[in-house]
């Protein structure tokens, strides 16, 4: 169970942010003409699967960055198992989240990718030495 306390303790946040993003989408008609590129809408679906595409590949290369890496120290073997558990939740993401407005996968993208420069930054040898991190 240690291994889901760091996902439980970000659950209230994700959760206030989407059910916000959702909300959003339906009580700021400005939302409706606000997107970009295919996306102008983002009070609705991505008739593209694009931005579902995007936040679950975006998830998924965070994963494969070593994401999780904090995990790895306690148990190898269950670091690995929950490696490939969030590989399928990066997969499985796709067909339950796209009907879901494009308001969401906006702060999911910008998230993930976030969390990809911040992982890839904290690998860098010379930023672990700055930071004190072995």
């Amino acid at each position: 169970m240690a291994t889901f306390v760091p996902i439980l303790a970000q659950m209230p946040i994700f959760m206030s942010f989407f059910f916000g993003l959702q909300r959003m989408a339906t009580d700021y008609p400005s939302l409706a003409s606000g997107g970009m590129l295919w996306f102008e809408d983002l009070t609705v679906a991505d008739p593209t699967y694009g931005l579902p595409l995007l936040a679950s590949l975006s998830f998924l290369i965070t994963i494969e960055l070593g994401g999780e890496a904090g995990q790895q120290q306690q148990n190898p073997g269950q670091a690995k198992t929950m490696k490939n558990v969030m590989r399928a939740m990066a997969v499985g993401m796709v067909p339950l989240t796209m009907a879901m407005p494009c308001s969401v996968f906006m702060y999911w993208i910008t998230s993930n990718t976030f969390s990809c420069i911040q992982t890839a930054t904290l690998k860098l040898p010379g930023v672990k030495a700055a930071l004190g991190i072995p």
